[in-house]
């Protein structure tokens, strides 16, 4: 790619110089009047390459970050619905997949709802259930009354979400939360093993009430977090997910999804814990690239293509909920 890019760079001044420089250089007006010649010519060819690379400086961009643009780097809950919908309060999803089937899952949660929603749609879809997704940034699908981010815009959405889980009747309850996040705002006022206990205390008291709705409950642990956000890494020196050392990304999680499985009951296989740790890493690194597509969108959250490879391991679970 910087092969590339350097060869348009002299190909880009060789057509300056050609079509623009050496004609207004050899003007005879200028010749009489040097430095104004000069001034000409340079502001001639910077708006010549400015225009040249406002163009291509994107498209190089996007190739080295592996990204897609337009429709396709939009997940499916920000894209209008096509069908039905349902609305309870400030709780709003379409319905995904086979409107008509007889099995029906749900998938709620905070952004990472949303970056799930894509593989859980397809899933869905292809175990030919009808599906919805009710997601809002930064409020963890906890009980109403949780004190976790209880402003009232949170608050009320839990609450319509309930209401809506209870209307909908889902065979399957898919949970996807950033814990992290919420363990991070707990430590700023609690010891960092008194926000883990927390977190468990509310997690539990979720997903035992969530039982009371539905057959089965599938809690989706975040995918691995990266030490760079590919929003600010597109370079030319340094290629975007580049691969990092798997005992490095899977610290930054470990304790926090060690502590989620040991809150679910061992005997109770009607709730069931999904992991993605072994989809973006190998024997001894993880990567946020799989065949030169860009996985993630942050450090956290996944893009639709990075979304939809994890449609196997939902189907997976899903299935074995169902089967129960």
């Amino acid at each position: 790619m910087a092969i590339l890019v350097s060869v348009i760079s002299v190909g880009v001044g060789a057509i300056q110089f050609s079509l623009f420089e050496n004609p207004v250089r050899l003007k005879k007006i200028w010749r009489k009047v040097p430095s104004l010649g000069l001034v000409a010519s340079m502001i001639t060819g910077s708006v010549v390459v400015a225009a040249c690379y406002s163009w291509l400086v994107p498209k190089i961009a996007l190739q080295i970050a592996g990204r897609v643009t337009g429709d396709s780097a939009l997940h499916i809950v920000e894209k209008p619905c096509v069908g039905n919908s349902i609305t309870v309060g400030n709780a709003r999803s379409c319905i995904y997949s086979n409107p008509e089937g007889e099995r029906t899952a749900v998938l709620v949660g905070d952004s990472m709802a949303k970056s799930l929603s894509d593989g859980f749609a397809k899933a869905s879809e292809n175990l030919g259930m009808k599906s919805a997704v009710f997601s809002l940034a930064g409020c963890a699908f906890l009980l109403e009354n949780s004190p976790i981010v209880s402003n009232d815009t949170c608050a009320s959405w839990r609450a319509n979400v309930f209401d809506a889980i209870q209307f909908l009747q889902p065979d399957v309850v898919v949970i996807a939360n950033l814990s992290s996040l919420y363990i991070d705002i707990l430590n700023q006022t609690s010891n960092p093993q008194e926000s883990m206990d927390f977190w468990a205390s509310e997690l539990g008291a979720t997903l035992n009430s969530t039982m009371g709705e539905t057959s089965g409950v599938l809690l989706v642990q975040p995918p691995p977090r990266f030490a760079k956000d590919v929003r600010y890494e597109i370079s030319l020196i340094k290629p975007i997910g580049e691969p990092e050392e798997r005992s490095e990304v899977q610290i930054r999680r470990s304790s926090v999804n060690l502590l989620e499985q040991m809150t679910i009951a061992a005997d109770d296989l009607r709730i069931q814990v999904l992991n993605f740790d072994d989809i973006f890493c190998g024997q001894n690194t993880c990567t946020q690239v799989v065949e030169g597509q860009l996985m993630y969108e942050d450090f956290d959250h996944l893009t639709p293509q990075g979304s939809l490879l994890l449609v196997g391991k939902l189907e997976e679970k899903i299935k074995l909920l169902l089967s129960l």
